[in-house]
């Protein structure tokens, strides 16, 4: 968008006539991205199924057992020892909707995942409209807000380490709520 927009005429706010600029970059966008997709899929390796993979590793734990079981004859210990075999079983679809953190977790990230992708949507409409920016700031924005997301990430590890996830995730709600606050509350000249 940076590259197609400041081609145009950037003096003036963007209209019904950049129409074939959006359709151009969102073709390109589509493309670069099926493309990157069509070489994901083809370059990543698969792993065994998930059966072959838990039916080896009960292998593994049976055979430790049995070396346990045979020193040990006591049969209390090699009751024992089957049931920590047979303990660890998955949880099926319909006991995660008995699990409380299931419903906390799905409402964080549904509500992360929403401010992330309104001000990603809104943020243009509150260059052109509210601040009355050129057409070429509308583009360099969003980019620079995309960019600043790549050294936060790893700032936000870096936090998570020493302070929590908890705390972090508040840190970043706090600083979300600000941005909007001075949005909202902020001058516009």
């Amino acid at each position: 968008m940076w590259i197609y927009l400041g081609i145009s005429d950037s003096s003036e706010c963007i209209g019904e006539f950049d129409a074939y600029i959006f359709r151009n970059a969102a073709l390109i966008c589509l493309g670069v991205g099926g493309f990157s997709s069509f070489i994901f899929h083809i370059t990543i390796k698969g792993t065994s199924s998930p059966k072959a993979v838990k039916n080896e590793k009960s292998e593994n734990l049976d055979h430790e057992n049995n070396v346990q079981i045979k020193d040990e004859s006591d049969d209390i210990v090699q009751d024992i020892a089957i049931k920590q075999v047979s303990r660890r079983q998955p949880m099926r679809i319909k006991d995660w909707f008995y699990e409380p953190q299931f419903y906390v977790i799905g409402c964080l990230y549904m509500f992360t995942r929403l401010f992330v992708n309104s001000t990603q949507v809104f943020m243009p409409f509150y260059l052109q409209i509210t601040l009355q920016l050129k057409a070429l700031y509308i583009s360099v924005i969003p980019l620079t807000m995309y960019l600043a997301g790549l050294p936060s990430a790893f700032i936000a590890r870096f936090v998570t380490k020493r302070l929590g996830k908890k705390v972090t995730y508040a840190i970043a709600c706090v600083v979300g709520g600000a941005g909007c606050f001075w949005v909202h509350w902020g001058k516009a000249n």
